[in-house]
């Protein structure tokens, strides 16, 4: 069975709000003043990826419902031992309104260096009794060559945009937008990797 995951884009942020270019004028004193955008990405090659995935178990009370948890949890353990150890990030009880019925939910994450097997991490999780995989996503240990060159293409760009007016301006100010990283693979066959995405804004003024 293929499983297909749900990557976690939510650090991802798009600037798509904000023109390239501003040209405000103040009439009074003459002075024309003009800010320009720039973006770029890039991507950088993943070398780990991380699966969250959830354990729930029913009892008929907390006890058991407690005990059957953990005795699942190692199980799925023992089963992924070669990708990586699950890491708790949380746990939660609750009862049923009759009473009747308790639920225990664990929520783990295991990362491993193995990114071109996340598919067979999660079938091997879902195969030993977890209850789902809710999330798979992929990091690259160091960016910092990644988003130079990202902020080398933003700046371009901008620059581009600047010269378009085919006008003269002299630059004032660069303000940094940050830069951002997230991390997919869109297909099972993709080669997982780290989108870096950087942005500028180069402020000018005519002489």
């Amino acid at each position: 069975m293929k499983f297909v995951k749900m990557i976690s884009a939510f650090l991802c942020v798009c600037i798509l709000s904000v023109p390239f270019f501003t040209l405000p004028i103040d009439a009074e004193e003459g002075v024309t003043e003009a800010s320009f955008l720039g973006c770029a990405s890039v991507l950088a090659p993943a070398d780990s990826a991380t699966v969250r995935f959830e354990v729930v178990t029913y009892a008929t009370t907390m006890q058991k419902a407690q005990d059957a948890n953990q005795r699942l949890t190692e199980r799925i353990s023992s089963a992924i031992a070669g990708f990586g150890t699950p890491n708790c990030e949380g746990y939660r009880t609750c009862e049923s309104f009759s009473g009747s019925r308790f639920l225990v939910t664990r929520c783990l994450a295991v990362n491993t260096h193995r990114v071109q097997e996340v598919d067979a991490l999660c079938q091997a999780l879902i195969d030993a009794g977890a209850s789902s995989v809710f999330e798979v996503s992929y990091q690259c240990t160091d960016l910092s060559t990644y988003e130079q060159e990202a902020m080398r293409m933003a700046l371009d760009d901008a620059k581009r945009k600047a010269e378009a007016l085919g006008i003269t301006l002299a630059l004032t100010e660069i303000q940094d937008l940050g830069c951002y990283a997230c991390g997919f693979a869109a297909n099972a066959s993709d080669t997982p990797t780290v989108r870096v995405e950087c942005s500028l804004r180069l402020c000018y003024r005519v002489p």
